[in-house]
């Protein structure tokens, strides 16, 4: 005959059984239960990362926390003279980090005792310089850019960083510039006087000029010599003056 617990013990037991074996409930120990929140937090995050992957990956992407004042096992700790060296932290920091990076630290308590969180976001002057090494957010973590990795960022930072009239217009071909209008531009150049070593040749001279750059025309000569400029811009408006000499 087997033998059943009818202990409170062996009642417990049973229920997490079922719960678990049967109904697909995770079993947990109390320790991992956030009693401020009443979530467990490892739980929740493993929840998102299953079932919203997008929106997982798009809160990872937006920073990362740091706590100081908890031991090895996350236990609160606390940490002495909190406010000062949460001032101290962040003068490091704006000292030694350039250009200045998107942190915050600030000092938080939680059951009596102080910790230090310091919230660090991607920011947008990526990427950093600490002592030597250059640094920049890769999803949720900060990495050290290779060569390569640091020459797309600058790349990346000086398209960011153009005029709008200086960015590529998006499919904006050939026949939407209206290449007459660009040989009367180079004509009346050339009468002018300014500049002797202007091309004679349309796209030569928008290459020149700076509004043809790597087979894309930019929005500026899209304004100065599209056929119908109002298609790709319609909310664009034109101004000039003329000053009498």
């Amino acid at each position: 005959m087997a033998f059943t617990d009818t202990s409170e013990k062996g009642f417990k037991q049973y229920i997490v059984k079922e719960l678990r074996v049967k109904n697909g409930f995770i079993e947990s120990v109390s320790n991992d239960f956030d009693k401020e929140f009443c979530i467990n937090p490892a739980q929740l995050w493993e929840f998102i990362k299953t079932t919203q992957p997008e929106a997982y990956e798009m809160i990872q992407r937006k920073g990362e926390r740091a706590f100081i004042g908890l031991d090895e096992n996350q236990q609160i700790k606390g940490v002495t003279k909190a406010n000062e060296k949460a001032d101290e932290i962040a003068r490091f920091l704006e000292k030694e980090i350039v250009p200045e990076p998107a942190v915050s630290v600030d000092v938080q308590s939680f059951k009596g005792k102080k910790l230090i969180l310091i919230n660090v976001w991607q920011g947008t002057n990526q990427p950093y310089i600490l002592k030597g090494g250059v640094y920049f957010r890769k999803g949720s973590s900060t990495v050290q850019a290779s060569s390569t990795q640091l020459a797309k960022l600058i790349h990346r930072n000086q398209e960011r960083n153009k005029r709008w009239e200086a960015k590529s217009a998006i499919e904006v071909e050939l026949d939407a510039i209206d290449l007459n209008e660009v040989k009367s531009c180079i004509k009346e150049a050339l009468s002018a006087g300014r500049d002797v070593n202007i091309p004679s040749e349309p796209l030569q001279f928008l290459s020149k000029y700076g509004f043809y750059k790597n087979g894309d025309f930019t929005n500026a000569a899209v304004l100065l010599f599209g056929n119908e400029p109002v298609r790709f811009f319609p909310q664009v408006r034109v101004a000039f003056s003329i000053q009498n000499r």
